[in-house]
């Protein structure tokens, strides 16, 4: 599972990042990789990096306030994007390991390679989590990865909109819905059409 976390200001989303200078600097990618079975999805190992932005270093108040994560933070543990992606490539077993997300996720890793002038890592698989939670009976529209475990009525500590918090409440309603026997392991790791 992947989130990431990327530079946002009021207003953002709904212009699609195209106001001046707003481009969407991932600043915080969290993944974990889930152990799979047919009786359930359980976390494994982590992986949480912050990102130093370089077209707007200044975190804008609504992404803080958002996101929770503050400046000082990314000042103090901020690595630069490059040196993030190849760690994050190395954790997913250089790209071999399947990459399920919420939405547009892999579109955001590729336009931060674009901004940094580097190549996109090849990964085998990823999988936008979004229309199978539809099928289970969850907006996609009106959830966001953090808010999935919520709405599915699965009690998790934490901020949403933290990468890592968002990846593990998509964990967390893949495992309910593994247990439930709502979903397969095959369902689960097949291609979307």
């Amino acid at each position: 599972m992947l989130d990431t976390e990327f530079t946002a200001w009021p207003g953002s989303m709904a212009r699609n990042w195209r106001g001046d200078n707003e481009h969407r600097e991932i600043v915080q990618i969290g993944a974990c990789r889930f152990i799979v079975t047919a009786t359930g999805a359980r976390p494994g190992a982590t992986f949480n990096v912050l990102i130093r932005p370089q077209r707007n270093p200044q975190l804008s108040d609504y992404f803080v306030k958002l996101t929770g994560i503050e400046q000082a933070m990314i000042d103090n543990m901020g690595i630069d994007f490059p040196s993030a992606l190849k760690q994050f490539h190395d954790f997913t077993h250089q790209g071999q390991l399947a990459c399920f997300c919420w939405g547009n996720d892999v579109d955001v890793l590729a336009e931060n390679c674009r901004l940094h002038d580097i190549a996109m890592p090849p990964f085998r698989q990823w999988r936008d989590l979004r229309q199978l939670a539809q099928s289970h009976g969850v907006s996609a529209s009106h959830n966001d990865s953090g808010q999935l475990a919520q709405a599915l009525g699965i009690p998790l500590l934490g901020h949403n909109h933290n990468a890592l918090f968002d990846v593990r409440s998509i964990g967390a309603a893949l495992n309910h819905w593994l247990v439930e026997g709502e979903l397969s392991v095959s369902g689960l790791i097949a291609r979307d059409e």
